[in-house]
């Protein structure tokens, strides 16, 4: 079957029954263990920035500069 040949909704749902698929042969949790990881990654970096900033700012003050 080509994929021009396919309407919208037949392209949903061959997409739905990969996922399904994928998900009932697969752990999720090993699946999707590199996006996590990525996710939770990206949020200590940007929650130490946050912390660096504050300090800085914290350091401004108390100098007045």
């Amino acid at each position: 079957m080509r994929r021009e040949s396919l309407t919208p909704n037949e392209r949903v749902m061959r997409a739905r029954m990969a996922a399904y698929m994928l998900h009932a042969r697969y752990d999720p949790r090993e699946t999707t263990k590199p996006a996590r990881r990525a996710y939770f990654t990206r949020l200590a970096y940007l929650s130490a920035r946050k912390r660096r900033g504050q300090r800085a700012s914290l350091g401004r003050r108390a100098t007045g500069y």
